[in-house]
């Protein structure tokens, strides 16, 4: 029977299923009018609905909720969703529907909230693509309970906190949003000379650039475009010496990685000619997502013996280039550059989307002097270097938020917290 080991609680412990038994009520149809729960929409580790948009249907059937039950999600539960229903409605059937007896509801979200339950409960799922916890398992669960008047003081002091701490947690998101924008703009400013574009070009796409610049298609710029082979392959990665094939997304985003890739069956004969080196520049040919289509990536560095896969496209230079390859892969994800790869996307809802090289040969670059085109890449990569040491600042930031959230929330629900005195001394 799991407990909240390695803490210990003041308080008695009991299974779960004694605490808050499940509600049972499953439906085939939900009703016409009635408000839908899926997992996407209930936030991991908050306890709130999020504005996620629905991507869940209850095709498989729907479990009934009540004003004050406990939705738990039993499906990869290292996820952490939990919600106490504010009014009545049904849930995917990937929710447990807890009814707290004699239990303020709130206490028990917050109890199931803790990473020593969350950890318990994962550790017991089955099914490696779909891992899910059952019941039998998640109600015996023990559960520290206190009187029910301080579980509802601990529920209110923890609601006052957690709110004070997630406010926190928003601003800092806020400014990783911003600092995303600003990479953005100086990506643009860098790439098209923005600081001095005071000649009109005529071009819908890139209207303005400084004297000197020019614009010219990608099919004047390159060589040749040519993509990979995608074999049967291994699940895993490759070993160490061994041949591997990259997956659509190593390219994705504008970063190569080489780690996106899987093994080449010992029974098949590498095309060596399709190895990935550095200097490459590699696009995303194909994608269940058109904002990844058409991303360019510079390779920097990459282990040996990987092969490009038939959803990567690779271009080919001269020996003496027009726009250097690692300007021409930043330029490429540039807003500019981007729309223009977008209108080319085809692919039906819900089936992959794809580009061809055709029309990647068509797109139009900036392409400065020759003799400012090392300077610019100079300065394009201190600016990806403030970025990322921001955004790792800010991410190290909101992580240590999280883990005082989830380190008060455990402390309070066991005891080994005066909410009392904390609240003074807060």
């Amino acid at each position: 029977m799991s407990r909240l080991a390695p803490l210990s609680s003041n308080y008695p412990l009991r299974p779960l299923k004694f605490v808050a038994p499940l509600r049972g009520v499953k439906v085939d149809v939900v009703p016409a009018g009635s408000e839908y729960i899926g997992l996407e929409q209930i936030e991991s580790w908050t306890g709130k609905l999020s504005g996620a948009e629905l991507h869940s249907h209850p095709e498989g059937g729907a479990n009934l909720f009540c004003t004050g039950d406990v939705l738990f999600g039993k499906l990869r539960p290292y996820l952490a969703k939990a919600w106490t229903a504010e009014r009545d409605g049904y849930c995917t059937a990937e929710c447990l529907v807890l009814v707290p007896e004699n239990a303020d509801a709130r206490f028990v979200r917050y109890c199931l909230l803790t990473q020593e339950v969350i950890s318990s409960v994962d550790g017991s799922t089955f099914g490696s693509k779909m891992p899910r916890a059952d019941w039998t398992f998640i109600g015996n669960v023990q559960i520290p309970v206190p009187h029910k008047q301080i579980q509802t003081q601990i529920a209110n002091a923890l609601d006052e906190q957690t709110r004070r701490i997630d406010a926190l947690i928003a601003e800092k998101a806020r400014l990783r949003t911003s600092l995303d924008e600003w990479g953005a703009a100086e990506l643009t400013r860098i790439c098209m000379g923005a600081d001095s574009a005071a000649i009109p070009t005529g071009n819908p796409w890139i209207p303005r650039l400084p004297a000197g610049w020019k614009l010219m298609r990608l099919k004047h710029l390159i060589a040749g475009i040519e993509q990979g082979w995608s074999p049967e392959c291994e699940a895993g990665m490759a070993a160490e010496g061994e041949w591997g094939v990259l997956k659509a997304g190593a390219a994705n985003g504008g970063t190569y990685r080489e780690t996106e890739h899987k093994a080449l069956p010992a029974a098949l004969d590498p095309i060596p000619e399709l190895e990935v080196r550095q200097g490459d520049v590699l696009i995303t040919r194909a994608s269940g997502s058109a904002n990844l289509v058409g991303s360019f990536a510079y390779v920097y560095k990459t282990r040996a013996k990987l092969m490009l896969s038939d959803k990567n496209f690779r271009l080919r230079f001269s020996d003496k280039p027009e726009l250097l390859p690692e300007l021409l892969a930043w330029m490429c994800n540039t807003r500019a550059v981007r729309e223009q790869v977008l209108q080319y996307v085809s692919g039906a809802d819900g089936l992959a989307k794809n580009i061809g090289s055709g029309n990647l040969r068509e797109i139009w670059l900036a392409v400065p002097p020759r003799r400012a085109q090392v300077g610019l890449v100079e300065q394009l990569k201190t600016s990806r270097s403030q970025l990322e040491a921001l955004n790792a600042h800010l991410a190290a930031h909101i992580e240590r938020l999280r883990e005082y959230r989830s380190s008060l929330i455990s402390a309070a629900v066991t005891g080994q917290l005066d909410i009392n005195s904390y609240k003074e001394a807060a």
